[in-house]
């Protein structure tokens, strides 16, 4: 069953305890809005809509987190030599 979140308070910050997993959902950056799956513990999902915009900055917050990963996968996948 697909339901909205109730109301949240305004200028709180959550944070989600019981993380499990995200999935991406959506071809590659499109112009259209795709959604990142949150998967609780509980069974609970949350899907969070996302531009092309915050995917890139998502990607470039990942990236600077993760720099030798990043590049490491870069490589696998043929994207930079």
């Amino acid at each position: 069953m697909v339901k909205p979140l109730p109301p949240l308070e305004v200028g709180q910050a959550y944070f989600a305890q019981d993380f499990r997993r995200f999935e991406y959902l959506g071809e590659r950056l499109t112009g259209q809005t795709t959604v990142l799956r949150l998967h609780l513990k509980n069974g609970t999902t949350i899907d969070i809509p996302a531009g092309d915009e915050e995917l890139r900055r998502l990607m470039l917050a990942l990236c600077d987190a993760f720099p030798p990963a990043a590049v490491e996968l870069f490589r696998k996948r043929g994207w930079v030599s």
